[in-house]
């Protein structure tokens, strides 16, 4: 299992770099976006249809989640708005045309719940990309998000004793919690230096932290999530990993915290 862990990781780390660095002759990261986000939205309709009885407007969500996530290209003032809320028009009257209306809204707020949890999130790092040099913070954030992890689950592998959230997620350790976050600090600023980013080492660090609390809480968030669905992984398409959701889990809250450090405090 570890070593197909490994081979994975390592293979979708290149697939990453490649589709973040090269913009050339589209937008490579928008368009493995656009497929990892339907990929997950697949994996996260089909267990609410197979665990909880309940069938989500599947190809709607898919649909509107893959559009969320190209709207940082689109010329529209205010697009995540306008996106969100026609979306969340145009499903409700949808639910009018519905011969059986039983289960309705269910189905409507889980379906408009993986466009939010999945679609919006993931579209933080699309518009990362985006903002003057991108892609070396697209790389910067991944490469801290990487570390958190890794360094966690090899500490909390070895080390963990005290459980973090037992009921959720019963693998979750401090000593790998605390393992992660002070792997994230000590990698931040020096990958920052070697990539040129506009930020000093106390920063770096700082970021390196809230990156790392965030990572991990959007781990803790997916786990919490397979709880309720009464399942270990949200799919077996990468092996060793589990589902896209099992991999795209943390990135989902770490992408939000850069984008919104750089527009607020660099650009």
């Amino acid at each position: 299992m570890l070593k197909k862990r490994v081979l994975s990781g390592c293979l979708l780390a290149i697939i990453a770099l490649a589709v973040i660095w090269i913009d050339q002759p589209i937008a490579w990261l928008t368009l493995a976006m656009a497929v990892v986000v339907a990929l997950a939205l697949n994996e996260f309709y089909n267990a609410v249809t197979v665990y909880l009885k309940s069938q989500p407007f599947k190809a709607l969500g898919i649909f509107w989640g893959m559009l969320i996530v190209i709207s940082p290209h689109l010329q529209i003032e205010s697009v995540l708005p306008f996106l969100l809320g026609s979306f969340s028009l145009t499903s409700l009257i949808y639910l009018l045309t519905l011969k059986d209306r039983t289960d309705a809204f269910p189905r409507w707020a889980w379906t408009l719940s993986g466009v939010i949890y999945i679609g919006l999130l993931s579209s933080f790092w699309v518009a990362l990309r985006e903002l003057p040099m991108g892609r070396e913070w697209v790389l910067w954030t991944l490469i801290l998000t990487a570390a958190t992890d890794t360094m966690a689950f090899f500490i909390g592998s070895r080390f963990g004793k005290q459980k973090m959230a037992p009921s959720i997620s019963p693998n979750k350790s401090w000593q790998g919690a605390i393992g992660g976050a002070v792997f994230s600090i000590i990698v931040a600023p020096i990958f920052a230096d070697l990539l040129g980013l506009p930020i000093n080492v106390f920063v770096a660090m700082l970021i390196g932290l809230l990156v790392s609390v965030a990572g991990q809480t959007g781990d803790i968030a997916e786990s919490l999530f397979k709880r309720n669905m009464h399942c270990k992984d949200s799919g077996n398409l990468i092996p060793g990993h589990g589902g896209i959701m099992d991999r795209l889990d943390s990135l989902l809250f770490t992408g939000i915290v850069v984008y919104y450090y750089v527009i607020w405090f660099i650009q």
